[in-house]
């Protein structure tokens, strides 16, 4: 993800970023690409992990899927949202149906699947 200014990439570093996909290739992936590029970057591979790590830790933003078994990644948005309202949201998604008015309440952007990472750092400088 090398799509950032000089100026923005010194932002990201002060950040705290909750990573959280179910699907195991994503999370590896996603793994290798974000370790390096926030303050300290947490990874859970379903939304009750999330919202455990969510509720340990300070986090700024939230990159997570939609669609997961156990809570979804609205679902685990909200709760999350009780603890830090200023949390920011990149939700991202493989499926097309997703209603669109749900996202509306959040201060939110939308990645679809599979992720491309000009789109998905576009979507990071927007929200923040």
């Amino acid at each position: 993800m090398n799509e950032f200014s000089e100026t923005m990439l010194l932002h990201l570093k002060k950040l705290n970023v909750l990573f959280v996909d179910d699907e195991k290739t994503v999370f590896h992936a996603m793994e290798t690409v974000m370790s390096n590029l926030y303050r300290k970057t947490f990874f859970a591979q379903n939304g009750v992990e999330g919202l455990s790590l969510a509720i340990k830790y300070k986090i700024d933003m939230v990159i997570t899927d939609i669609s997961m078994p156990s809570m979804d990644g609205i679902e685990m948005v909200r709760a999350i949202e009780r603890f830090h309202p200023e949390i920011k949201t990149i939700f991202i998604t493989g499926h097309s149906d997703i209603d669109l008015n749900e996202l509306a309440n959040f201060n939110c952007q939308l990645v679809t699947k599979p992720i491309n990472y000009q789109k998905l750092s576009s979507a990071i400088e927007k929200v923040l």
